[in-house]
């Protein structure tokens, strides 16, 4: 028996993919759901189970904050959400599995079927909290970079960066503690030493610390608003990061 979470916002999604749950396995047993990060990862941590769906937005946080936040040794993790740049990038990381809405029944019986598996040859399966850092998404978090400033060059962690804006010739960089710096460099050389995920170019202005994203506003011209408070502008062509 699979003891599993769903943890969606979406009413819709959670029932469907419940009802498509009952009828891929029997041995699949959804104990409980949740709508937010907050409640997902408190039952996740409280009940233990062997499987976890999430999705990668929610109006309190997104699907990174729930796998930097669960604890379970045992639980694989299943991310089931729209095609994006992003869902393509947690397929990189260890013991995730990832699913495109609509759900596909095929698929899921596929995913299903292998965490049977992994659970049989494997054992109990390892939590990506406790894997080498390179292999989670925020994995930079203890690293440093070292920038050219206006007078000399100065050492930033990664972690404490929430994005950088272009000034022309120059970058302003915007910290968690408030305080801005301004590098002597173009957007494009911070792109170069942090264009790697979590940091994303999602403007030909702005490049962000996806750890940071507050809300991402739909539309024909489409924004992000990050903990700063500041909504930026994103790209026609970057809109598939969100």
């Amino acid at each position: 028996m699979l003891r599993t979470v769903i943890i969606d916002d979406e009413d819709s999604s959670r029932n469907t993919l419940f009802e498509l749950l009952k009828n891929v396995s029997p041995e699949v047993w959804v104990m409980a759901s949740a709508k937010t990060v907050r409640e997902g990862v408190d039952i996740v941590n409280l009940n233990k189970p062997d499987l976890v769906f999430f999705d990668l937005h929610y109006p309190d946080g997104s699907g990174i904050d729930i796998l930097k936040s669960i604890n379970n040794l045992l639980a694989k993790k299943i991310v089931v959400t729209s095609p994006s740049i992003l869902a393509e990038k947690m397929q990189m990381v260890p013991e995730v599995s990832v699913l495109h809405k609509p759900v596909n029944k095929a698929r899921l019986r596929e995913a299903i079927q292998d965490v049977f598996r992994e659970k049989k040859d494997k054992g109990p399966i390892p939590d990506i909290r406790f894997l080498p850092d390179s292999h989670i998404p925020n994995s930079r978090k203890d690293d440093l970079v070292r920038l050219p400033g206006q007078h000399g060059f100065e050492s930033f962690h990664l972690d404490e960066i929430i994005r950088c804006e272009s000034l022309s010739n120059y970058t302003k960089l915007i910290k968690t503690n408030g305080t801005t710096v301004t590098i002597s460099k173009t957007l494009k050389y911070m792109e170069s030493q942090l264009g790697e995920f979590p940091f994303v170019r999602i403007h030909r202005s702005h490049l962000i610390n996806f750890n940071y994203v507050v809300k991402y506003i739909k539309g024909r011209k489409a924004k992000v608003i990050l903990t700063d408070a500041s909504p930026l502008d994103i790209a026609r062509n970057k809109k598939d990061y969100f």
